[in-house]
C-alpha cells in the first residue's frame, strides 16, 4: 500500500483584501509552481476539473490553490458542511445554494472569498502582479479608455502600476456582475471616475442585463502590496 502524499504545499496568509465586512469570509495561500498530479487533487480533497489533463503545470497549481482557499473560506462560514466546489459549463466555480463567492490567483497568491446570499448581492476579488512595461505598452489601449489616461496623468503611479491597477479592479467588477450578467463584457463597460488611496470609483457605460444600468456607480477598494495589487467589490443586501 501507498501512503497519498501531496506534492503541493501552500502556507496560509493573512487576508490581503479590504473587506470591511464581518459577513465576508475570505482565506489566501501562498503557493510554488510544481508539477502535480491526480494524487495531489485527491490528496487536497479537490475534484479534478474536466480539463485537467491537458493543463500545464501551473494551471493545475492555480487551480488547485484557487479551490483550496474556496474549501476553507467555505469551512470558515460552515465548518460543519463539506461541498465539492466544481466549474459550471462556462468555467466559473460552482458554488453552494445561497452563497456567493470569487477566486482568484497569480503564480504565487491564492485566494477565495464567500459570502450568503442573505447578507449580500454580489462579491468579486482579483490580484495581480504588477505588469512589465513592455506588457503595459502592449495592453494599455485594450484596458483604459481615455477618460483613465486623463486621470493618470495627474497622480503619481507608474503607468505599469496604474494599468495594472484598473485591469484587476475590472476583472473585480466583471467576477462581481458575473452572476447577474452571464456573458462576458468588455473592459471600456466600466470607467474609472475617481481615485484615492484605498478605493477606487467605476460608472457603468453600457447596461448589463436588467439590474445594472448606464452610469450606476461600483465602488473597487485596492491594495498595493509588495509589488502586487488586490482589489475587492462587495456589494450588500439592501434592507
Amino acid at each position: 500500500m501507498h501512503l497519498l502524499s501531496s506534492h503541493f504545499k501552500y502556507s496560509l496568509l493573512p487576508s490581503d483584501f479590504l473587506l470591511p465586512n464581518e459577513h465576508v469570509y475570505c482565506r489566501q495561500i501562498s503557493f510554488e509552481i510544481t508539477d502535480i498530479d491526480e494524487t495531489d487533487f485527491t490528496f487536497h480533497q479537490v475534484a479534478l476539473p474536466l480539463a485537467f489533463n491537458n493543463m500545464v503545470p501551473k494551471r493545475r497549481c492555480e487551480y488547485l490553490a484557487g479551490r483550496i482557499c474556496a474549501k476553507m473560506a467555505l469551512k470558515q462560514y460552515k465548518t460543519e458542511e463539506h461541498y465539492e466546489i466544481i466549474s459550471n459549463s462556462d468555467r466559473s466555480p460552482c458554488w453552494p445554494n445561497g452563497i456567493i463567492g470569487s477566486i482568484t490567483h497569480t503564480e504565487s497568491i491564492a485566494a477565495a472569498c464567500i459570502a450568503s446570499e442573505s447578507t449580500h448581492t454580489n462579491i468579486g476579488i482579483d490580484c495581480e502582479k504588477v505588469i512589465s512595461s513592455d506588457l503595459c505598452k502592449e495592453i494599455e489601449h485594450q484596458v483604459l479608455v481615455a477618460h483613465e489616461f486623463d486621470i493618470y496623468r495627474k497622480i503619481k503611479f507608474s503607468k505599469e502600476l496604474f494599468v495594472t491597477l484598473i485591469f484587476s479592479a475590472k476583472e473585480s467588477i466583471f467576477k462581481s456582475l458575473y452572476k447577474d450578467v452571464r456573458e462576458v463584457f468588455d473592459f471600456n463597460t466600466a470607467m474609472l471616475i475617481e481615485l484615492t488611496h484605498d478605493n477606487l470609483k467605476f460608472v457603468l457605460t453600457k447596461k448589463l442585463a436588467k439590474r445594472w444600468n448606464v452610469g450606476d456607480e461600483i465602488n473597487i477598494q485596492y491594495r498595493v502590496i509588495d509589488n502586487h495589487v488586490f482589489t475587492s467589490n462587495n456589494i450588500k443586501m439592501v434592507e
